[in-house]
């Protein structure tokens, strides 16, 4: 049933034909000559997957990297807590849950007052 609602898709037929050619040139010019026939639904090379207007993507890219690299890559990293620093959070959390849940009614204090 998959196949037979790929086939029915212009996108994913299976009746392609590829072409490999020397140079990405190359393969844009037989690209080219390959649209004009009226059997070619479409042509697609490498260039076909770059934008445009990659010129302005890649500089807010670099913007970008400008401002979020501090933060996705900060010069000193923290260490990984301990055990013992897990098991504190954990009873932590469940003592806030437990004060909040206390006296509470509903699914949602249900919920809380089981996890601890």
């Amino acid at each position: 049933m998959t196949y037979r609602r790929l086939q029915n898709d212009p996108q994913t037929t299976g009746n392609d034909a590829e072409v490999l050619a020397p140079s990405l040139e190359q393969a844009d010019a037989i690209a080219k000559r390959l649209a004009t026939v009226p059997e070619v639904s479409r042509t697609l090379t490498l260039d076909s997957f770059v934008p445009s207007d990659q010129d302005q993507k890649i500089s807010a890219l670099r913007d970008a990297s400008k401002a979020l690299g501090p933060v996705l890559n900060p010069p000193q990293l923290k260490p990984a807590p301990s055990d013992q620093d897990n098991v504190a959070a954990i009873r932590g959390t469940a003592d806030a849950l437990s004060q909040a849940a206390a006296g509470a009614k509903g699914d949602a204090a249900d919920a809380a007052r089981k996890l601890f």
